[in-house]
């Protein structure tokens, strides 16, 4: 995986990972049903940056491309 592409999958990782905390779900990642994950992931949409700020379309994405990486790639090895 190119380095780029390791930064922005932890980077999304990471959002989600404090997302689901300051919401107090649990969510691997690696076991979670798809129909669990779909409605978690409906719930997602309303994520914010530190400044209390809504996310850009393009931040959303790429955080859903990082999700989808774990889901369907190589074991990751970030962070």
């Amino acid at each position: 995986m190119p380095v780029n592409t390791k930064k922005q999958t932890s980077w999304g990782l990471k959002k989600f990972t404090q997302w689901l905390e300051k919401r107090k779900i649990i969510c691997d990642l690696h076991i979670v049903s798809p129909a669990e994950l779909n409605g978690i992931l409906r719930i997602f949409a309303e994520v914010k940056t530190n400044k209390k700020t809504d996310l850009t379309p393009s931040a959303l994405t790429g955080i859903r491309a990082a999700i989808h990486r774990t889901i369907t790639g190589q074991p990751f090895q970030g962070r």
